[in-house]
C-alpha cells in the first residue's frame, strides 16, 4: 500500500516546494511558479518515463507494478504546472506562440486522455489503441520536455538547467529505444 501512496505524496510535496520557492525566491512569482513546476513535473515524469525500462533491467520492478499511480501523479504535476503557466501568461499579456500551444497544448491534451484511460475499463474498451495511445502520449511528452530543456541550452541564465534536463532526457530516451532495439534483435524472425 505504502508503494501506491510513495507517487501522490511526491508529487503533491514537489508540487509545494515549487510553489513555496516560487514565492519566497527574489522575482516575479508567476515566472517562478511556472518555471519550478515544471522542474517538479519533470521529476515525476523521468521515473514514469524510465518505469518499462528499469523493470527490464530488474533494477526495480516497483515502479512498472505502480505505473498508474506514478502517472496520475505526474498528471496532477503537470496540470498544476499548466495552471502556474497560465497565469504567468495572462499577467504578462502576452500570448504563447503557435508551436507552443500546438505542441504544448497537444501534450496537455495526450495526456488528459491517458489520465482519463488511466483503469481496467478504458483499457478492455480500447483494446491495443490503449497502448498506442499511451506510448505515444509518453513519447509527445518527453519530446515537450527535451526541446523545452534543449531550448534553454542557448540562455544564458538558464543554461546549466537546460543542459541538465536535456541530459537527462536524452540519456532516458537513450535507454529506453536501446533496451527496444535490443529485445527486436532477439526476437525470431
Amino acid at each position: 500500500m505504502a508503494d501506491r501512496r510513495l507517487p501522490w505524496l511526491l508529487s503533491l510535496l514537489l508540487i509545494a516546494t515549487a510553489l513555496l520557492a516560487a514565492t519566497l525566491l527574489p522575482g516575479d512569482d508567476r515566472v517562478l511558479a511556472a518555471r519550478y513546476t515544471a522542474r517538479a513535473s519533470f521529476a515525476m515524469f523521468m521515473p514514469l518515463f524510465l518505469a518499462t525500462p528499469l523493470a527490464r533491467l530488474g533494477w526495480t520492478r516497483a515502479l512498472a507494478a505502480h505505473r498508474r499511480d506514478w502517472g496520475l501523479a505526474f498528471a496532477l504535476a503537470h496540470f498544476v504546472h499548466l495552471a502556474a503557466l497560465i497565469n504567468q501568461q495572462i499577467a504578462a499579456g502576452v500570448p504563447p506562440a503557435v508551436i507552443t500551444i500546438t505542441v504544448g497544448g497537444g501534450g496537455y491534451v495526450i495526456l488528459a486522455a491517458m489520465a482519463l484511460t488511466s483503469n481496467a475499463a478504458a483499457m478492455r474498451a480500447l483494446g491495443r489503441r490503449w497502448k498506442w495511445l499511451h506510448r505515444t502520449g509518453l513519447w509527445w511528452l518527453w519530446f515537450v520536455f527535451f526541446v523545452t530543456y534543449a531550448g534553454r541550452i542557448a540562455e544564458p541564465p538558464a543554461m546549466i538547467v537546460g543542459i541538465i534536463g536535456t541530459g537527462l532526457a536524452g540519456g532516458a530516451a537513450l535507454l529506453r529505444l536501446g533496451l527496444w532495439w535490443r529485445a527486436r534483435r532477439r526476437q525470431p524472425a
